[in-house]
């Protein structure tokens, strides 16, 4: 059974979005995976999995105080850790092994053993995997669960901007206790099976740009402190079978450029002013099932362009606070469903730009609606109405109210 049917409410019906990780982690689970041991402070707990008649290849590498260690074993009846073998290393040293399916147990229904790896150490301030052999090749090996708990501004690469050095088969992760991760921009670009962080602290990070990028089974993140966040760009851009995400503070962004974009299952965008925000740009193009958005700030936005281009589903947007956009062009292309729409009208000093919504779902009173919170600009703005069945019903002295506010409209 998919992931995505295990989150079917009693009754019927999908569970709200966002998703609780908590949740999609009990719902979807393998019942026959084992369950890592929670990490004490400095421990880092990988699942990995080696075809029953074969084996697998790992490596990585662990910046850290003096040196660290790495054993292997499996989980005991009492849900600790049991040790088979271990070794220690210098820091920043290569761990690399081959491990084979019949040297453990617990075969799982899809035909895979399963090792425990436990990577302990004082001061652990990063840790990634990487190639075999002192190779430059592939690293995405078959961790499918990491559970840690890592000294404050420590950082973990599960993800790389390469497939071929991504974790694509981690499923679960999970970072515990009291921290606050470093540099989390790109740290899980192209986990492709991720589908649930079940534990992550971001306060104070500045660059989250391509967190989640191509994390195309994620279904669910935790709460996030983002305050501090100044880029945002492409954070959650390629997640599609992400439904919704929690409340997201952008006050600080300055990049909010694709954050969404190919984002396919996403319903409804969490809070979502970003006052600060220069760069916008295809911010949620390609959101096939977004519904509505609601007030969203964005005054200080240089390029608007395709913002919500492809949104097939979108029915209702705004009020859209803009302010400087010189590009504002396509930003509603594609929304055929867009059934209203409306500016703020209170913006002062913007210039105005080529806006269309060109083939919406407009109606004669909505566009009434629209023109009303038109805001007044210098110069003269077109505003894109062909197309829109209450295109046809605008009268002269409707169209002279956008005029007088600067608009001409082309219908």
């Amino acid at each position: 059974m998919s992931a995505v049917m295990n989150l079917v409410q009693t009754g019927g019906g999908m569970l709200p979005p966002p998703l609780s990780p908590e949740s999609v982690y009990e719902r979807t689970r393998p019942a026959d995976w084992l369950a890592l041991p929670a990490p004490a402070e400095g421990e880092i707990y990988l699942l990995l999995h080696i075809p029953a008649g074969g084996s697998a290849r790992c490596a990585f590498t662990v910046d850290c105080t003096g040196s660290y260690t790495v054993a292997l074993g499996g989980v005991g009846a009492d849900g600790g850790f049991e040790q088979q073998s271990s070794e220690s290393l210098a820091s920043g040293a290569v761990w690399e092994a081959e491990l084979e399916g019949s040297d453990y147990g617990d075969e799982t229904a899809e035909g895979m053993r399963q090792a425990v790896i436990k990577v302990s150490a004082q001061g652990i301030s990063h840790w990634a995997p990487c190639g075999f052999g002192g190779a430059s090749g592939p690293a995405n090996w078959d961790i499918a669960e990491l559970r840690c708990a890592l000294p404050e501004g420590a950082s973990l690469s599960c993800g790389a901007a390469n497939a071929r050095l991504a974790l694509c088969s981690l499923r679960y992760f999970s970072w515990e206790g009291a921290h606050s991760a470093a540099s989390p921009a790109g740290m899980f670009r192209n986990c492709s099976s991720l589908l649930a962080v079940r534990g992550l602290d971001t306060e104070g990070a500045a660059d989250l740009s391509y967190m989640f990028q191509n994390c195309a089974s994620l279904l669910a993140i935790p709460a996030m402190d983002t305050s501090a966040a100044e880029n945002t760009g492409s954070m959650f851009m390629g997640c599609s079978a992400l439904p919704g995400v929690p409340a997201l503070d952008l006050s600080a962004a300055e990049d909010v450029s694709s954050m969404f974009r190919g984002c396919y299952a996403l319903l409804s965008a969490p809070g979502t002013g970003a006052p600060a925000a220069v760069s916008a740009q295809y911010m949620f193009a390609d959101c096939r099932s977004l519904v509505s958005v609601g007030e969203t700030d964005l005054s200080a936005a240089q390029n608007l362009s395709c913002l919500f281009q492809n949104c097939y589903a979108l029915r209702a947007a705004g009020p859209l606070k803009i302010a400087a956009a010189g590009n504002v062009s396509s930003m509603f292309s594609q929304c055929h469903s867009l059934g209203a729409a409306l500016l703020d009208g209170t913006v002062t000093g913007w210039a105005g730009g080529a806006l269309s919504f060109a083939n919406c779902a407009l109606g004669h009173g909505a566009i009434l609606g629209l023109i009303g919170s038109l805001p007044t600009v210098s110069g003269t703005a077109p505003l894109g109405l062909m197309g829109n069945p209450g295109a046809a019903e605008l009268t002269e002295a409707e169209k002279a109210a956008a005029a007088a506010k600067g608009w001409e409209v082309v219908a």
